[in-house]
């Protein structure tokens, strides 16, 4: 197996293979359609997706969702990797502020600067994506992640006007 891989967006071509990876880690596939594919990152090494992370904008705020690596990539910073690329993407696209939900990866997301959040104050616009409000279970660790400071961006994540994003 080869040691180098590439992380590049998501095409519609690439969805038959990213929901099978999902649906095999227990990650929602349900909304993973050509409408989300502006938004996802994957990670091919010999041909095949081996890792993927998703974003959905809303505003000044996004949500990170199904980050997923192969059980032969773990340990191997591919998912660190995703996570940066994620990161870069969502600031080019001007996000200040990351939501997650995660039932699994509480301290993987914490050792890269994400803290807990309370789901009443994360934007509507989030709450409002499919992924937050139904097909991640209520039990789920809300986490978030400031990636842009300055005046506009409340601790929320919400322009300080409180308006909706």
């Amino acid at each position: 197996m080869t040691q180098r891989f590439e992380i590049n967006r998501c095409s519609a071509r690439d969805l038959p293979e990213l929901r099978t990876l999902l649906a095999a880690n227990d990650l929602p596939v349900e909304d993973i359609d050509e409408a989300l594919v502006a938004g996802l990152l994957v990670a091919r090494a010999d041909g095949d997706i081996v890792g993927a992370v998703g974003l959905q904008r809303a505003g000044p705020s996004g949500l990170l969702r199904s980050l997923v690596v192969t059980d032969e990539w773990r340990g191997r910073r591919l998912a660190a990797a995703l996570v940066v690329a994620l990161e870069s993407t969502a600031r080019e696209c001007e996000v200040a502020r990351l939501y997650l939900l995660t039932t699994t990866a509480e301290d993987y997301f914490r050792r890269r600067g994400y803290v807990s959040a309370n789901r009443s104050d994360v934007p509507a616009a989030i709450t409002a994506f499919r992924e937050f409000r139904e097909l991640c279970p209520a039990s789920a660790v809300c986490l978030t992640k400031a990636l842009m400071s300055g005046p506009a961006v409340a601790s929320t994540g919400e322009p300080d006007d409180r308006a909706d994003v």
